[in-house]
């Protein structure tokens, strides 16, 4: 089933990685936002619990297993085409996550991937919200 011009929004998850102070970003590898810097994450699959799909996701992406810690922050994203009609409609599930095992290797939706200090982030054209999204992991790990 096609993701766009969909008559209700989609359901994903994304995943913040900070591994030795570095968040992990993919190079997106399909629209929307092909070619943009993102976290690991995608779709929930109907029945799926969504920890265990961004589980999915992520592994499918770099390679990586994770734990699923805790919510950072919910995201809408709303894409119109040039008629006004919605093309795309997500709601993006953020959360902290912890390494636990893998080697990283951009594979499935992820052209690349870097581990990139927040001091890096303007460096790599960042999907628009995501760099609050890391920076909210960031305080939350400090706690």
């Amino acid at each position: 089933m096609s993701r766009e011009y969909r008559d209700f929004p989609i359901l994903s998850a994304g995943g913040v990685i900070i591994i030795d102070k570095k968040v992990l970003l993919i190079k997106r590898k399909t629209e929307p936002k092909r070619g943009k810097w993102s976290v690991p994450g995608g779709v929930i699959n109907l029945g799926e619990k969504i920890e265990d799909g961004l589980k999915r996701e992520i592994l499918e992406e770099t390679g990586l297993n994770v734990e699923v810690k805790e919510l950072i922050d919910i995201i809408e994203r709303v894409f119109k085409d040039n008629k006004g009609k919605i093309v795309y409609h997500y709601v993006i599930l953020d959360y902290l996550c912890k390494y636990i095992s893998g080697d990283m290797k951009a594979s499935s939706d992820a052209e690349d991937l870097v581990l990139a200090g927040m001091d890096e982030l303007n460096r790599y054209d960042v999907v628009d919200g995501m760099k609050s999204v890391i920076e909210k992991a960031y305080e939350l790990i400090k706690k």
